[in-house]
């Protein structure tokens, strides 16, 4: 699959941004305690079960409790780790197009790009707040549909969304920082790497095929 989409003569990298582009480090227990302060999720509910959930029933209570868990993603840009550099970003921008797709809202990428430097290097952001819900699956249909020819790779930290990839005929490659999540990948088929060691491959990949 990844040497199909390399052939392409448009390629299009699409990078996660919490676990892939930065370490995001927000104060999820603080997140959970405001939603279910406020209504919005139920005690057994994890996040994405409950974003997902309101946008099936409640378009309205859904963009609310987004814009509250969005206070604390923007509180933590400051403090976040950052996993690829502006170099790195350049250096896959030189051999794809190279797109944000983030369960995050995309005013909360753009700040992590502006903070890295590399906001010059991405094409264009998608994210929970783009009008797709806030699965990934929809996210992907958006711009495989938008830019339709072109080879798609795919780097996210995720199982759900590396398979939801498959689905939409982007090639996943498993971004892992451990030896247990990088198990888990190779158990599904999917190569592990750490997110430089993801990017830079897939630039020098792309350069030897030109």
């Amino acid at each position: 699959m990844l040497r199909e989409a390399l052939a392409k003569q448009e390629r299009v990298v699409l990078l996660d941004l919490d676990g892939v582009v930065v370490d995001l480090r927000v104060d999820w227990h603080a997140v959970y305690r405001a939603l279910i302060g406020k209504g919005y999720m139920r005690r057994w509910e994890q996040l994405t079960e409950m974003l997902e959930r309101l946008w099936r029933s409640d378009r309205a209570l859904y963009a609310e409790a987004s814009r509250l868990v969005e206070q604390f993603e923007l509180e933590a840009v400051s403090r976040s780790e950052e996993l690829l550099s502006r170099e790195d970003l350049e250096l896959l921008s030189e051999h794809y197009q190279v797109y944000i797709v983030t369960k995050q809202p995309a005013g909360v990428a753009t700040r992590v790009l502006e903070r890295i430097g590399g906001l010059r290097y991405v094409r264009g952001v998608v994210g929970r707040d783009s009008g797709f819900s806030p699965r990934k699956l929809r996210m992907l249909e958006h711009l495989t549909s938008r830019l339709g020819g072109a080879g798609f790779v795919m780097l996210d930290d995720r199982l759900a969304n590396l398979v939801e990839a498959l689905h939409s005929g982007v090639v996943p490659l498993c971004v892992a920082r451990n030896p247990y999540h990088a198990a888990e990948c190779l158990e599904l088929g999917i190569p592990p790497a750490t997110p430089r060691e993801a990017a830079r491959t897939l630039a020098s990949l792309a350069g030897q095929l030109g």
